[in-house]
C-alpha cells in the first residue's frame, strides 16, 4: 500500500472551459489538478455541486472514467444532488487542447500490444513501472481531494466506475481505510479480475500484475457494493465480476444482465441489497 500511496498531495479547484456548465442550469462546475511532483502525471477531472448547496450538506459521489481517451468535456450524466467529482485517468488538464490531448494519448498508448496503454510488457514486468501503478496514484490523490471539498458532508462518500473505472474504485477502497474509507461502491463491468485466468480483454499475464488485479485489491475491502455485469460482455468478463463478487468482505449484491436496451432478456442476481449510499 505505501508502494502505491507515498503522499498526500494538496490541489485546488479551477475555472472551467467556456460553456463547461450549458448542460447543468443549477449547478456549479469546476475542475481540478493536483500535482503529484516532478515527472508525474497529476490527479485531474471535473467537480460539479447544485449551485444553492450550504457547506457540508452534500454526499460525495467520486466516479472513475473507463478505459479510453478520458473525458473531453462536463458530462450530461453527471450525479444530480450531490458532490460529484468525475477523475480523468490519465490526468490531463480539462482545458488541455484536443489535439495537444490525442497526442498525450497516443504517447501513452504507444508500443503497447495493439496500441493499448497498459499494455506493454516491459513496463508490466514490474509493479514500479506498470502505467496502472500511476493512475491508482491520481485516484487516490482525487478522492482525498474530494474530501477536502466544503460542500461534502463528511460522511458519505461513494466510489463508482464502469469497466477501468471499477478496478480504480476497488484500488482506492483498498488503499483508504480508517477514516478514509469510502462508504459505498457502485461498479459495473469490472475490468481485470483474475489476471489470466480467462480469454477476457486484458494485458498478457505477468506475476508483477497481481498487485493490479481487482480482485486482490477486493480482499482488502469491507464496504458495502454493488455490481452490475452483462452476460454477454467478452472484454470484461462476467466471471471476473464473479470472483470480485466473492472477495469482498462487505455487504454486497452482483446483478447479471443478459440482453441489450432498458428491459434485458434475463436477470441473475446474487446477495443482499447493500445499504444505500445516499
Amino acid at each position: 500500500a505505501e508502494a502505491l500511496d507515498p503522499a498526500r498531495p494538496s490541489g485546488a479547484l479551477q475555472p472551467p472551459p467556456d460553456d463547461a456548465a450549458r448542460g447543468a442550469p443549477g449547478y456549479r462546475v469546476a475542475t481540478f489538478l493536483v500535482p503529484l511532483g516532478p515527472g508525474r502525471a497529476p490527479a485531474t477531472g471535473w467537480v460539479s455541486w447544485p449551485s444553492r448547496a450550504n457547506p457540508k450538506s452534500l454526499p460525495a459521489v467520486v466516479r472513475f472514467a473507463d478505459y479510453g481517451l478520458g473525458p473531453e468535456s462536463f458530462p450530461g450524466d453527471f450525479e444530480r444532488d450531490a458532490l460529484f467529482v468525475l477523475v480523468h485517468p490519465h490526468g490531463f488538464p480539462a482545458d488541455m487542447p484536443r489535439e495537444a490531448r490525442v497526442a498525450a494519448f497516443n504517447a501513452v498508448s504507444n508500443g503497447g500490444r495493439g496500441g493499448a496503454y497498459g499494455f506493454r510488457d516491459e513496463e508490466n514486468a514490474r509493479p514500479e513501472t506498470c502505467y496502472f501503478r500511476g493512475m491508482v496514484q491520481r485516484a487516490l490523490a482525487a478522492v482525498r481531494f474530494a474530501r477536502t471539498l466544503p460542500m461534502w458532508d463528511g460522511e458519505r462518500l461513494t466510489l463508482a466506475g464502469r469497466g477501468q473505472g471499477a478496478f480504480q474504485a476497488v484500488a482506492c477502497a483498498a488503499l483508504l481505510d480508517g477514516d478514509e474509507a469510502p462508504t459505498f461502491l457502485r461498479l459495473s463491468a469490472p475490468w481485470l479480475c483474475g489476471l489470466g485466468l480467462d480469454t477476457s480483454w486484458q494485458p498478457s499475464f505477468q506475476p508483477s500484475l497481481r498487485y493490479f488485479d481487482t480482485v486482490n485489491f477486493a480482499r482488502r475491502v469491507a464496504v458495502p457494493a454493488q455490481i452490475e455485469a452483462d452476460l454477454l460482455d467478452t472484454a470484461h468478463s462476467p466471471a471476473g465480476a464473479a470472483r470480485l463478487y466473492n472477495a469482498l468482505g462487505g455487504p454486497k449484491r452482483l446483478v447479471f444482465r443478459q440482453g441489450e436496451g432498458t428491459e434485458p432478456v434475463a436477470t441473475l442476481e446474487f446477495g443482499s441489497s447493500p445499504a444505500p449510499e445516499r
